[in-house]
């Protein structure tokens, strides 16, 4: 993956559709960082504003848009004080790296949804549905691997090579 950062105006074009033909890869990843909160019950999560989603249009099929809210963010960095300690009494460059990190998990559980090609998921790991803060700003990142079927899944997808079941 490459990543190019570009700053946008407000207003957002969608980009057009891949082929269908072959494996869903399209080239680019639109990836948006604003102040939205989220809508509807389809992005609250136990009662939680997301850090991150990412649409379907259908059942298998993610959007080519990935967005992170910064202000879900920052509110959950405020309300982790048992776990962060008091932000208000960080530096500046403490609170901007906690929320980096936080930020950059939930850019990874929805990458994973885009390169898994689906909107489930799981009991532990990076793809559960809810990270706790803990997960989402300690150093260790020990508890959000991608297990190992979801890793083969995505290789396959990404060679362009259908899943065949065995026992």
């Amino acid at each position: 993956m490459t990543f190019v950062w570009r700053r946008a105006a407000p207003v957002v074009v969608p980009y057009s559709r891949a082929s269908e033909t072959g494996p869903y890869v399209p080239k680019t990843v639109r990836l948006t960082i604003g102040d939205g909160r989220g809508s509807g019950n389809g992005n609250r999560q136990n009662g939680r504003l997301p850090l991150g989603w990412i649409v379907f249009d259908d059942d298998d099929v993610p959007a080519q848009e990935i967005y992170l809210s910064h202000a879900n963010g920052v509110e959950m960095l405020v309300n982790a004080r048992g776990v962060v300690g008091i932000v208000e009494q960080m530096p500046i460059a403490q609170r901007e790296m906690l929320l980096a990190r936080a930020m950059g998990r939930a850019l990874a559980h929805e990458l994973g949804h885009y390169l898994l090609a689906s909107k489930a998921h799981t009991a532990g790991g990076l793809m559960k549905p809810v990270l706790t803060a803990v997960e989402l700003f300690s150093l260790d990142s020990n508890t959000l691997r991608v297990e190992p079927a979801q890793r083969r899944v995505i290789a396959a997808r990404l060679r362009g090579n259908p899943l065949v079941a065995s026992r």
